[in-house]
């Protein structure tokens, strides 16, 4: 894992959920705290991007409030090859996800999930390349992650390919409202 390095992304205005995404509690503590201290437990470097610090991550303000994932990824550095993005919301993030996403993404510059035809490109792999593109999406004015990604030479991991290393496929996907955040909870807790 010496390799890799995290960003949680954790700026949004969480219109849809009517309350900070970041703040909602899973297994009694903030998600953004539980994804922060997932990473580090398994030794990964994290870096959180907008909203606000957490102890034992470096953190990035938003240059532009609420301005989106892009702006926030394309403004951030990395440091090591392998970056794991991770949006605040990912209710049922584990590490395992980051082990499955190592070995699918071969020699591609992005192993990005897709469940149920949509891709989850904020719950994915890239390597440090990647980020040339991002900003280079930012500086035509772009705000879509989509404009990032379509650059890239990305591995699309479909449900039987995430199953096939070791992912449920709900697993990388993020909660916009509270009845998904209620739902993603209550999988968790019937497994």
């Amino acid at each position: 894992m010496e390799s890799l390095e995290a960003v949680v992304l954790a700026g949004g205005a969480s219109r849809r959920m009517g309350q900070d995404k970041s703040r909602l509690p899973v297994g009694g503590e903030p998600i953004l705290e539980r994804l922060v201290r997932l990473l580090l437990e398994g030794d990964v470097p994290v870096t959180v991007l907008g909203g606000r610090p957490i102890v034992g991550a470096a953190f990035l303000p938003d240059g532009d409030a609420f301005s989106g994932p892009l702006a926030a990824l394309a403004d951030w550095s990395p440091s090591r090859p392998l970056v794991l993005v991770v949006s605040c919301d990912a209710v049922r993030f584990h590490t395992g996800v980051v082990r499955g996403l190592l070995e699918l993404m071969g020699q591609h510059e992005a192993a990005i999930p897709v469940v149920e035809g949509r891709t989850q490109p904020l719950c994915a792999l890239y390597r440090a390349s990647a980020w040339e593109h991002a900003r280079a999406a930012k500086a035509e004015g772009s705000s879509r992650v989509r404009d990032w990604t379509d650059r890239l030479d990305a591995f699309y991991a479909d449900e039987d390919a995430l199953r096939s290393a070791g992912i449920d496929p709900r697993d990388v996907v993020g909660v916009n409202d509270p009845d998904a955040f209620r739902r993603a909870l209550e999988d968790a807790v019937q497994e």
